[in-house]
């Protein structure tokens, strides 16, 4: 689980990951999503 590197992203979208690290976008819109929620 690499939820810190998601986040990391999430705050800085310059960031680039692998396609292996990044399995989909749709993954870091969800998590978005989580912290507009929190």
């Amino acid at each position: 689980m690499s939820l810190t590197r998601f986040e990391i992203n999430i705050h800085n979208p310059k960031t680039t990951f692998t396609a292996g690290e990044l399995i989909s976008g749709d993954v870091i819109i969800e998590l978005s999503k989580t912290k507009s929620c929190r």
